[in-house]
């Protein structure tokens, strides 16, 4: 058990020190899990996460979320809660973008 508490103490100090986060990364981190796959299970075949798997290391997807503007990290941040709530039954697929505006 030790091994892996050291293991993962330096495993986590090496790999934060190459990752800088800043303001609009830490504003947009839950797009980070979207964007290596979909934590949900089956993937809509219109989902505009696809093209951010398997194409870019974790350093890769912060440097991109950082360059992307802000509608576009809002439609995908929408796009992801309106999913979320569908697949939990919560919100019907085809609900007006007023109500999706309120899940902000």
């Amino acid at each position: 058990m030790l091994r892996f508490t050291l293991f993962i103490f330096i495993f986590y100090q090496n790999f934060m020190s190459e990752i800088c986060f800043n303001e609009k990364s830490i504003k947009y981190a839950d797009l980070i899990v979207p964007m290596v796959g979909c934590p949900l299970g089956e993937t809509a075949s219109d989902c505009p996460f696809i093209k951010f798997w398997n194409c870019y290391t974790f350093e890769e997807r912060i440097g991109l979320l950082e360059r992307l503007t802000e509608k576009d990290l809002t439609s995908l941040r929408l796009h992801h809660r309106k999913c979320v709530r569908h697949r939990q039954n919560v919100l019907p697929i085809d609900t007006k973008q007023s109500d999706l505006d309120a899940l902000i």
